[in-house]
């Protein structure tokens, strides 16, 4: 996240428009950044969540090359962008990556400030050192899922000496989503490459078994047969997987059966799983959740940090905060929203909080990209939209249709309460109420 906050800060220094910055920030992103253009451009909604054509996003990407060449206007600009020539995307990038690396020396302070949370943290480390266990992490977007993957998957590695490997829905091609063994056979490669064992898929796969069968004979008698310890896998965005299906249910129904395994099996012991995601499972009726992990295991829901846990945060990022109250106010504790403006205060000395709260919403504030790309994807629903007009208008909690309930709770946007659904925080509300025209 201190990529990204970087990334903003060198915008703002060589004047980026809102345009510009909002692509420049997502073609950079650490996500996206070591992406080929030929890649990108195939999708540009997948990779940056724009809903441009080509052209429009080459014109964009021109006006940011153009502000970051070195010239007399921007002595200090990327000297290798300055002539015409390719793979300028490629150049930046590197020349980004040097200014970084001289802002920010030492490996100890890139670290992601973390707030501990004990009462979430210790019943994770107990749980995964259970045999066969499942934890099962459910929160909306951003609020720190990735975070504390990271954070177990740490302490099993270097306080229980277990071996790791993680995957991400995020990095799954739209076409692995579609075809079961595409999607068996690139999991079981990818697992075996962070373990440091030769890739024998083709060795095990017998197509008459099935791919289910296929997969677990890997895991079973290859993967798991070759480590003396314990394997923690974390699967991050796995709800990205629940549109497709004939895969989700699958691969869901698979894994629910390598939990029960371990009840009965000495190697299925040894396989610990994360499982993080940000869409219930009840959002997608065909998914029948008893052949799923999603009702057993160690269920675990992330709150939003509390006053106490902000100011700690703010001591992280070496800021004194005398008034966080202004900030809860408007964003509440939404651990990306607050770290996104402790981020920028650290390096925005002349700003204060109470400054960027007041911009929050315009098209110069902080969280504008944020903002815009919540927006693109309910304007994509109509009924989406409906929910959100309905739930902002009103000064106390609504009930809206289920489905859009759980679609707006998995962007983060609403809060679950007795009476119903209502605006996460001030920021929603106020810019879903300006930019909807009510």
């Amino acid at each position: 996240m201190r990529w990204e906050s970087f990334l903003r800060q060198t915008a703002d220094d060589f004047g980026l428009s809102v345009d510009q910055t909002d692509v420049f920030l997502k073609r950079f992103s650490e996500k996206n950044c070591q992406f080929t253009e030929s890649v990108v451009t195939t999708d540009l909604t997948k990779y940056l969540g724009i809903e441009i054509d080509v052209e429009a996003y080459r014109k964009r990407m021109k006006g940011v090359y153009d502000k970051f060449a070195r010239s007399r206007q921007t002595p200090d600009g990327c000297e290798a962008i300055a002539n015409k020539g390719p793979h300028k995307q490629r150049k930046l990038l590197a020349w980004l990556q040097e200014k970084y690396d001289k802002q920010f020396p030492a490996k100890d302070e890139r670290e992601e400030p973390y707030i501990k949370r004990p009462h979430v943290e210790e019943q994770c480390y107990d749980a995964i050192a259970q045999p066969g266990s499942l934890i099962r992490i459910k929160a909306p977007k951003r609020m720190g899922k990735t975070l504390l993957i990271d954070n177990l998957l740490s302490y099993a590695e270097n306080n229980l000496g277990y071996s790791i490997a993680r995957w991400d829905g995020l990095q799954v091609e739209k076409a692995a989503f579609q075809d079961l063994g595409k999607f068996w056979r690139l999991l079981c490669n990818y697992i075996g490459r962070q373990l440091n064992l030769v890739n024998r898929v083709d060795d095990f796969w017998d197509d008459e078994l099935g791919q289910n069968n296929s997969c677990t004979l890997y895991f079973e008698e290859y993967l798991l047969e070759h480590l003396e310890n314990p394997l923690v896998l974390g699967l991050d965005n796995f709800d990205l997987i629940f549109p497709y299906t004939p895969v989700a249910e699958a691969v869901s129904a698979l894994l629910r059966f390598w939990h029960e395994q371990a009840k009965r099996s000495e190697i299925w012991k040894k396989l610990r799983l994360v499982v993080a995601h940000s869409t219930d499972i009840y959002a997608y009726p065909q998914l029948d959740i008893n052949r799923s992990p999603f009702n057993v295991g160690f269920a675990i829901e992330l709150p939003e940090f509390t006053l106490e846990e902000i100011q700690e945060l703010a001591t992280q990022y070496n800021l004194e905060v005398r008034n966080p109250e202004i900030l809860q106010k408007t964003i509440g504790g939404h651990p990306f929203l607050v770290h996104e403006a402790f981020q920028y205060c650290h390096f925005h000395s002349d700003r204060s909080l109470e400054q960027l709260m007041e911009l929050a919403i315009t098209d110069r504030g902080l969280y504008h990209n944020h903002l815009r790309e919540l927006l693109n994807f309910i304007e994509q629903d109509e009924k989406l939209i409906k929910a959100i007009k309905i739930i902002v208008e009103s000064n106390n909690p609504v009930r809206v249709s289920q489905d859009e309930a759980f679609k707006l709770y998995s962007l983060g946007v609403v809060l679950w309460c007795k009476e119903g659904i209502k605006p996460r925080c001030q920021l929603y509300r106020a810019y879903f109420r300006q930019s909807l025209g009510l």
